[in-house]
This record gives structure tokens, C-alpha cells and sequence, in this order.
């Protein structure tokens, strides 16, 4: 599956846009954002492509570069959401 990222500027002229992709697990259901903002988290709720397991995982986005950090980590069952502290600690 793919998460779209919409990211904004504005300034003294009109707002711009601009839209990607990054590719993630399966069943995306949300998004959560570290405090720094350097990176994304995305629970998938359903298994990996090519994956035996039926657990989901947790995608994790270098948000600087709209890229996954290595593969999915393999979670329990469909996972829906994902906390980090104030210190950046999932």
C-alpha cells in the first residue's frame, strides 16, 4: 500500500503544494508524527507482502526523504495506532 503526504509552504507569496507517495504495509490505518519531525510512523493492519504472518507491523518514514527506514516491524494483531514521548520513544 501507499500513505499520500501532502506538505504546504507558505510565505509572502501564494501557498504551494506538493503530493508523494511513500510505500508502506498493508491496511494503513493512520499516522503519527515524532516530536522533532524527522520521522512517521504508519501501523498497518494487515501483514507484509510476502509475508507467512498474519501480525501487522509498523512502518517507519525518514520524513526528510519520504522513505521507509528498512522493513516494517512486525507487531501483534491489527495494530491501530502508535504513541511516542515527548523524547522521541515509541
Amino acid at each position: 500500500m501507499a500513505l499520500a503526504v501532502l506538505a504546504m509552504a507558505a510565505g509572502d507569496g501564494p501557498a504551494t503544494f506538493s503530493v508523494s507517495s511513500v510505500r508502506v504495509g498493508h491496511n494503513p490505518v493512520g499516522v503519527t508524527v515524532s516530536p522533532d519531525g524527522r520521522l512517521a510512523y504508519v501501523p498497518n493492519s494487515g501483514p507484509d507482502w510476502g509475508s507467512d504472518s498474519s501480525l501487522g507491523s509498523v512502518s517507519v518514514i525518514d520524513t526528510a526523504t519520504n522513505r521507509t527506514t528498512g522493513k516494517p516491524i512486525p507487531v501483534g494483531n491489527t495494530p491501530s495506532a502508535v504513541v511516542v514521548s515527548r523524547d522521541g520513544r515509541v
